[in-house]
């Protein structure tokens, strides 16, 4: 029997990280958070909508509990609220206590399928993602659009990580495509020996 989506964002007690490859899709929105109490001479203004719920389809567990369910819901937040989501699993990040999920604040990246079928996560910037760690970068494995289903799309001559780390693009018309990708098999070992933070990381 399917969960339900989740009435309110919620609590963790223990947040601990859980990265999985899913089929995401947004819901609706959520009870807005409680306004923070109001101080003298200070004015608050929260530009984010409310929190939504997202549903995910679990297709494999890269680190975390061993006893995921095939279909979770969790709560999230965003600049935009419920916006459509790729169709395709991606690699989502969320942090649970066991019973309850959050989304990472887009925590979610668009994964490539080798012609055999295995998943490679495209690096797009230095910083392969806030929640993993910053050393998954050694992992890097040099492809190009001929080895991979899907084309990836071009970011343009003005894409900031691009011009920081040319070493990590190719460029092609119209701007750039990233040169290398980690194969989410060998980033699912190396989790195991170097978990995620539970708190986002900047790498620099």
């Amino acid at each position: 029997m399917e969960p339900r989506p989740p009435e309110a964002f919620p609590v963790l007690v223990d947040p601990q990280p859980l990265v999985v490859v899913a089929e995401l899709d947004a819901g609706e929105y959520l009870p807005d958070f409680p306004a923070p109490p109001a101080k003298p001479g200070v004015v608050t203004i929260n530009l984010d909508p409310p929190p939504h719920w997202v549903r995910a389809e679990v297709v494999q567990t890269i680190y975390g509990a061993t006893k995921v369910p095939r279909v979770l819901y969790a709560g999230t937040t965003s600049h935009w609220g419920p916006q459509p989501m790729s169709p395709q699993p991606q690699l989502a990040f969320f942090l649970t206590d066991g019973r309850q999920y959050i989304l990472r604040r887009y925590g979610y990246k668009r994964l490539l399928s080798r012609l055999d079928g295995s998943l490679l996560l495209p690096i797009w910037d230095k910083q392969v993602s806030p929640w993993l760690p910053c050393s998954v970068l050694e992992l890097r494995e040099e492809f190009d659009s001929g080895q991979v289903q899907e084309t990836p799309k071009t970011r343009g001559a003005d894409y900031l990580p691009a011009v920081e780390r040319p070493d990590l693009f190719r460029a092609v018309p119209g701007g750039f495509l990233p040169r290398y990708a980690i194969d989410v098999r060998k980033l699912a070992s190396y989790l195991q020996a170097n978990p995620p933070p539970v708190k986002g990381v900047k790498c620099e």
